[in-house]
């Protein structure tokens, strides 16, 4: 099935990360939509050159202000049905993807981990706790595997703001997770959940794919950035920084070369685009060390 559109949510702690990420996709798909969904919690930040320069729009949220995680849901609650790629921005594109990805006409796809046992302390640190969700939900039947959520192929306009009834309220200022005592890393344990149950149930068709790879993992450490140059095939693949720390340097970051490359292809395009890096850069480093200052006074 064609894909419409993909998302990419971002804020100002990690915009510098969706820029790669947008170079990356540009490589390989220079007409495809292209649309930011912004959480301005942590202040205003600029994404016009990203605009601009790289044709890409951004979502006009009712909502400016959403916390870690809850703006990915955005996407989904469109009106109209639309195939599309949703992101986080903490990823770019090792190669085309996407031919792989329309081969499936589930309403969602996601990339799969096989895990057999759903009591594991991994499972309730990264997912949900099993028991606790199935006394919440008595029907509810672990389908075999997990899935991270920063990555989903979805048809917007299928689930619901209200599906997420007793799991999200979003009458604070801030989305609120109801029930911490079952789900865990935000809207990903309730992701898991909700699609799991709704495809038991016949509500929606879920897809398994393998289209991530981990920059911790094997795969990708046999992965070679010489092979997205201009001409070369690439990788079907996403590389996902999931849970691995966004250190204010991709210099210190595993696999970072691959985050340098397309940092630098995206610069590359930008009028005064070494100046501008160069500027960032520091800005990012100032606002880091900020706000770690502010984490250690308690006052954020």
């Amino acid at each position: 099935m064609k894909l419409d559109c993909i998302y990419i949510v971002c804020y100002r702690g990690d915009v510098h990360f969706a820029r790669p990420l947008v170079a990356s996709i540009r490589q390989w798909y220079p007409e495809i939509q292209v649309v930011l969904v912004k959480d301005l919690l942590a202040g205003h930040f600029s994404t016009r050159d990203i605009e601009e320069t790289y044709r890409v729009s951004v979502l006009d949220t009712e909502r400016k202000r959403f916390g870690w995680c809850w703006a990915k849901l955005e996407p989904l609650f469109l009106p109209q049905r639309q195939r599309c790629l949703i992101l986080d921005a903490d990823i770019v594109f090792a190669g085309p993807v996407l031919e792989a990805l329309e081969a499936y006409d589930e309403d969602f796809v996601v990339s799969v981990e096989e895990t057999k046992e759903p009591r594991s302390s991994f499972m309730r640190q990264t997912y949900f706790d099993y028991d606790a969700l199935r006394t919440f939900d008595t029907s509810y039947e672990y389908p075999g595997f997990t899935f991270n959520a920063g990555q989903i192929l979805a048809t917007s306009g299928v689930v619901k703001r209200d599906h997420f009834a007793g799991l999200v309220d979003w009458r604070p200022a801030l989305p609120q997770m109801v029930r911490p005592d079952i789900f865990s890393c935000g809207d990903q344990g309730i992701m898991n959940y909700i699609l799991a149950a709704k495809a038991l149930k016949g509500e929606i068709t879920l897809g398994k794919g393998s289209f991530m790879v981990w920059p911790k993992s094997q795969a990708a450490q046999a992965l070679e950035l010489k092979r997205v140059g201009q001409g070369e095939a690439g990788y079907p693949f996403l590389l996902h920084w999931a849970g691995l720390g966004h250190p204010f340097s991709f210099r210190k970051m595993l696999l970072g070369k691959w985050l340098l490359h397309y940092e630098a292809e995206y610069y590359s395009k930008i009028r005064a685009g070494t100046l501008k890096r160069l500027t960032r850069q520091t800005q990012l480093w100032c606002w880091y060390k900020k706000c770690r200052l502010k984490q250690k006074l308690g006052l954020g």
